[in-house]
């Protein structure tokens, strides 16, 4: 089993956003302007072991957020459904969405994913 970034990168890097420039926990400084646009982050929210029997864990739950911030709208709606379709035909489901504007990169449009994962060990 990997951690929760490890999987989603896997996921990404073996999908139709393969050519999206993406980081795992941050962005470094020099990729943080729009000429560097569409980027992807993946963090992981947290993960605790579940469905026990006999006292052990039999699962774990993961949480990840995937951040993709984009240049215009039109992108923005494209890469919203796209992720969500991706992430589910890999068994995460989504928790949690939101467009909005990042005033830290010059109000781009910011898209916020939550999603959930529960592995067995």
């Amino acid at each position: 089993m990997n951690i929760a970034v490890v999987q989603v990168n896997e996921i990404l890097k073996n999908s139709d956003l393969k050519d999206i420039t993406r980081f795992l926990n941050y962005v470094p400084e020099d990729y943080q302007k729009l000429e560097k646009l569409p980027l992807i982050r993946v963090v992981e929210v947290n993960a605790y072991y579940s469905n026990r029997a006999s006292n052990t864990a039999q699962t774990m739950t993961f949480n990840v957020q995937v951040d993709i911030w984009t240049n215009d709208l039109e992108q923005a709606n494209n890469l919203y459904f796209k992720i969500d379709e991706l992430m589910k035909e890999n068994d995460w489901s989504c928790q949690y969405s939101e467009l909005t504007n990042d005033s830290d990169l010059e109000n781009c449009n910011r898209i916020i994913k939550r999603y959930e994962a529960i592995r067995f060990k």
